[in-house]
């Protein structure tokens, strides 16, 4: 614990001092206790269907870890800018996972946490559900179709002030792949594959 609030204390000397604009923190460990077993946490997301007790320790988990977030976010808050608004309140931090269904392996419906409002280009203190209505099921997922994840990068990028040539590679229009879907998801991501692909997600960018 002790460490990595002396990381994130560090993070924001940087910010403050301008030494840089962007950080990305990182944090593997399972608890406070260093010796304890990642692989026993990625067993645990395994068995989250079968187990309550493996339910309950990964929420645990994800508990501690959301403390270690709301330190750092608590403490943007606490800083004032020029401007007489709050670090937190002129950046984003953006609280991500790398799937949405752990046990299954699949990347749909990850959960996320936006804090900051980018200094009011994001609208903020809201929980927004952007699955489609009706629901209808991804192919094996457990989750809904809703809008694609490269949706939420594009709207914090152009909240950051980019431009989409800034965030494009290659030419290709919106950020990151479209394409690593099944012929069934395929169909329920249609209307959204191919959409234009630059336009921020609505109601959340406030401009």
């Amino acid at each position: 614990d002790q460490v990595y609030k002396l990381h994130m204390d560090l993070a924001l000397a940087a910010l403050i001092c301008g030494a840089t604009n962007i950080v990305t923190i990182s944090i593997p460990h399972m608890m406070s206790d260093p010796d304890q077993n990642p692989s026993a946490i990625h067993g645990d997301s395994h068995d989250w269907n079968s187990s309550a007790e493996a339910r309950t320790r990964w929420m645990s988990y994800k508990g501690w870890v959301g403390e270690k977030v709301a330190y750092f976010m608590n403490r943007m808050k606490e800083i004032k800018e020029a401007d007489g608004n709050s670090m937190l309140y002129n950046s984003i931090v953006f609280w991500g996972d790398e799937m949405g269904n752990a046990s299954a392996h699949k990347c749909g419906g990850m959960p996320s946490i936006i804090g900051g409002s980018a200094g009011g280009k994001l609208r903020s203190g809201y929980y927004i559900d952007y699955r489609q209505r009706p629901f209808k099921k991804v192919s094996g997922g457990g989750f809904e179709f809703g809008r694609p994840y490269n949706e939420v990068l594009v709207t914090m990028a152009q909240a950051m002030g980019l431009s989409p040539a800034q965030y494009q590679r290659e030419g290709r229009p919106g950020f990151g792949s479209y394409n690593r879907f099944s012929s069934y998801d395929a169909v329920g991501l249609a209307k959204f594959k191919d959409a234009p692909k630059d336009n921020p997600l609505p109601f959340l960018f406030n401009v």
